[in-house]
């Protein structure tokens, strides 16, 4: 048997959620996965990061699964999954993807320059960059949440998808 349990304490109520599988590692169900060519359509869709006890548990799959909205990976390897619409069940953290770039460092650069980003926060998976040397590079060596000392916060989530590289830009919505 694998299972997740994650507590949240939020003001000093605490709020307990978990997820248990009877069957073996490597026998969670199969879950359709976004792919380099459905990253576009992905702008007003939210992407889901599953809690760490979540992935250590091998039930990034069975979490898709057990949500009553249709759910889908962003890319098999990755634990990030993507639905229509948020899930609230304490077991990931939601985020509505306001923009799909290519993960092209000077790109990025413009693009912060161009929306105004003084602060940055950085997530990723299956990419080799640091979210430190990200965020030094597309703010341009500006010291941390400073930009001539003003501007507004982003996120983004570096992925590779297939054999591309992305970077969403996304508004955490818990």
């Amino acid at each position: 048997r694998r299972a997740a349990r994650v507590m949240t304490v939020r003001g000093g109520e605490t709020t307990t959620a978990q997820l248990v599988s009877g069957a073996d590692f490597g026998d969670s169900p199969e879950v359709e996965a976004v792919g380099e060519g459905g990253m576009a359509g992905l702008v007003g869709a939210v992407l889901h990061e599953p809690d760490g006890a979540v992935i250590r548990a091998g039930l990034v799959t069975d979490l898709a699964a057990s949500w009553p909205v249709p759910t889908r990976q962003l890319d098999p390897h990755l634990a990030y999954l993507v639905a229509p619409e948020p899930v609230h069940d304490g077991l990931a953290r939601a985020h509505r993807i306001e923009a799909v770039h290519g993960f092209h460092l000077a790109s990025l650069r413009r693009w912060a320059k161009e929306t105004g980003v003084g602060r940055l926060d950085v997530k990723k998976r299956g990419i080799r960059e640091t979210p430190e040397e990200v965020r030094r590079a597309v703010l341009g060596g500006a010291k941390p949440g400073l930009r001539g000392g003003a501007g507004r916060h982003a996120t983004l989530v570096l992925a590779r998808v297939g054999r591309s590289r992305f970077a969403l830009e996304v508004t955490p919505l818990d």
